[in-house]
């Protein structure tokens, strides 16, 4: 297996207007394997990213996690959105992960 990121993200919660998300499962990616799921804020998130940490999505397929899509931060009118596409609309949009 080779190494998708430096993490992935299998799960989000949304805040309850669903335009931001609260917060992440977010696993280590280790080369031969994910990591346990970590809970952390989007914050965290957003502030690796602009560290240089690398992130993509995962999910559960076939038994075992599935690489997803590559996550950055889109500006919009001076704020900062997690998505994984590269719309420009004012929300976090991670593909159709699993929300908890």
């Amino acid at each position: 297996m080779n190494k998708w990121a430096d993490f992935g993200i299998s799960a989000v919660s949304y805040s309850q207007d669903k335009t931001k998300i609260h917060k992440l499962k977010v696993h280590e990616d280790n080369v031969e394997s994910m990591g346990q799921a970590v809970e952390k804020r989007r914050k965290h998130i957003l502030a690796g990213i602009k560290k240089g940490q690398t992130f993509t999505t995962v999910f559960q397929k076939y038994g075992g996690l599935q690489k997803g899509e590559e996550v950055n931060i889109i500006m919009i009118d001076g704020e900062e959105f997690l998505r994984t596409d590269n719309k420009k609309e004012k929300s976090d949009y991670l593909e159709n992960l699993t929300e908890y």
